[in-house]
């Protein structure tokens, strides 16, 4: 890449002669690179679509997280202090505040943690998969010897069943727990809303 940027080099590519010999080579590699880039899109393009649904997971998770967990219980616990006689009563409110944010994030649930474990693990590895091989394609679309947006597809598949499993159990825990206590897990209720918002999760118009 250095010697397309060098000055230089820049004021000879803008020569006219160079120009004017360069173009009909140039008129040939755009059209091969163009194909080339259509190409590559297209083989990125299940990798794409896979880290769509995982950010749609993820982004209902950090909500859930932000609006439905912590603040809430934040303000519980900072009302508790202020209206505290002594510190015993302080240390039983953080206490309460702890107990309240392991039960919202399922912390009394291995099974849960364990899903929702793998589901972050199998969103690190596609993005990992994902950047290798767009690097692949922007190598490839300028003259690399590498395959244009190449990866292993087994490798994606492995990724794809682990975060479908993951989440489907975790979606399918959601919906259990709410169902056995209703009144008793809102919470629980406004994730699931969020995730499965008119059947999306369920349904399966994730996978379109």
């Amino acid at each position: 890449m250095g010697f397309l940027v060098e000055p230089g080099a820049q004021k000879l590519k803008n020569h006219p002669f160079f120009r004017a010999w360069l173009q009909p080579q140039s008129s040939l590699r755009g059209r091969r690179e163009r194909e080339r880039s259509r190409a590559a899109q297209a083989r990125l393009r299940p990798l794409r679509a896979l880290r769509a649904q995982m950010g749609f997971l993820v982004d209902a998770l950090q909500f859930y997280l932000h609006a439905d967990v912590l603040e809430p219980s934040w303000r519980q616990l900072s009302s508790r202090i202020q209206t505290s006689s002594d510190f015993e009563e302080v240390a039983r409110a953080h206490e309460a505040y702890l107990g309240s944010l392991a039960v919202h994030i399922f912390r009394h649930v291995p099974e849960v943690c364990a899903a929702l474990d793998s589901v972050l693990r199998s969103c690190a590895c596609l993005c990992e998969l994902l950047e290798t091989a767009e690097d692949r394609a922007a190598s490839a679309s300028l003259g690399g010897n590498v395959s244009d947006g190449s990866y292993e597809p087994a490798e994606f598949e492995k990724i794809q069943a682990q975060f479908w499993v993951q989440s489907d159990f975790f979606l399918e825990f959601l919906r259990g727990a709410h169902s056995a206590s209703p009144d008793a897990s809102p919470h629980l209720a406004q994730l699931l809303m969020r995730i499965d918002f008119n059947g999306f999760w369920s349904g399966g118009d994730r996978y379109n």
